[in-house]
């Protein structure tokens, strides 16, 4: 960890990553900057956000198709225009901005890994008029999203999209149906295995942000049941202690914290659970429900984390309410066992879906086809 701290450290001093390809086909990649060959950067990458393994897979795949690929930190817009790009790959807010001084012949690609802001803050608006009739307040636990109108202007100068999740994510964009999109997948290096036994019991593993993750919606419902849930991630928001209260008197609610996911802790509740739930409004898709799928626990989730056919191998959760969550558990509990058997052999048939060949694979296709 402290070597990546120190590479990290590294690559924010530098202005660009030149990635030499084998003729004169030139690729402007606007995301993040990582550590490029001839050394071998696996432990960054494990350790790392994975839109910087995403970041290097896609680079990886330019400079095999014949492309010299200039990379950028994305909020960089101080990029070298001399150059003729013949595709530009970009991220967010800077996007547009950086499209108005390509050349017109450039082919421009949105990489997108969330929901629309548009919808983010309509959604989160919707969650917490919700939470303020729950707990009797008008307290408010989000700050909408400001100046976003650079979401339109995106949509607009984009030629493609290139976008992580699944119809109902892309759905959030209001796309003109013209316009090709192409969906990715996460990407995950745990090979996935199927669990054995039964213990009803849940997992709970997200980021900061837990109006959005469903975190409320989860203490609400487990507060009056007796299957265990563990509570991990950076959760200590002032929503949180709103409902300390749940917890104090459940003791079948755990609150883990940060829980290092190569460590004993982490495997003994990997080995204490059979589903690992995520009620969240928002998404792209999730890593941690990657991750905790990769081990064999069934995904109880919403169509805003950002997979599909989630009812071949996991429970879909049809709302972001406490019925629904509610409702969601319960189908978990009393599943029958020849069920709770086929989803988690399904489970490992999404394992070739989240592989870095798989990545490669859909975006020398889509870049293919531009």
């Amino acid at each position: 960890m402290i070597i990546t701290k120190i590479i990290h450290k590294l690559l924010a001093k530098k202005r660009k990553i030149t990635i030499k390809g084998g003729n004169s086909k030139n690729a402007l990649v606007s995301y993040v900057l990582f550590p490029p060959a001839p050394f071998n950067f696996n432990f960054f990458f494990n350790v790392s956000h994975n839109r910087y393994l995403k970041c290097s897979l896609m680079c990886e795949a330019l400079k095999r198709e014949g492309f010299t690929v200039y990379l950028y930190d994305y909020l960089n817009v101080d990029v070298d225009y001399t150059i003729k790009y013949d595709i530009f790959i970009g991220h967010n807010k800077t996007f547009s901005t950086i499209s108005s001084n390509l050349d017109p012949t450039c082919k421009k690609v949105l990489l997108t890994t969330g929901s629309s802001p548009f919808y983010d803050n309509s959604i989160l608006k919707k969650r917490q008029k919700q939470l303020q009739s729950l707990l009797h307040t008008n307290d408010e636990y989000f700050v909408p999203m400001q100046d976003i109108a650079y979401a339109s202007e995106n949509i607009e100068v984009a030629d493609a999209f290139f976008m992580i999740g699944n119809k109902f994510i892309s759905d959030t964009w209001n796309i003109p149906d013209h316009k090709h999109i192409t969906y990715f997948s996460n990407v995950n290096n745990i090979n996935f295995r199927k669990k054995k036994g039964r213990t009803n019991n849940f997992i709970y593993l997200s980021s900061v942000g837990q109006l959005r993750r469903g975190l409320d919606l989860i203490l609400t419902v487990f507060k009056n049941r007796s299957e265990q849930i563990y509570i991990c991630g950076d959760y200590e928001e002032p929503l949180f202690y709103k409902f300390k209260h749940n917890i104090e008197n459940s003791p079948n609610i755990h609150l883990m914290g940060y829980v290092d996911q190569t460590s004993n802790a982490f495997k003994k509740m990997i080995a204490d659970a059979d589903f690992a739930i995520l009620p969240s409004c928002s998404e792209g898709q999730s890593g941690s429900i990657l991750t905790l799928m990769s081990y064999g626990l069934i995904p109880v989730i919403t169509q805003s984390v950002g997979f599909s056919d989630v009812e071949v191998d996991g429970i879909l959760i049809e709302d972001y309410t406490v019925d629904a969550v509610q409702n969601a558990v319960e189908r978990c509990v009393n599943m029958e066992e020849g069920e709770l058997s086929e989803k988690r052999n399904n489970l490992l048939l999404r394992q070739s879906e989240h592989t870095q060949q798989k990545f490669i694979e859909t975006f020398t296709k889509m870049i293919g086809a531009l």
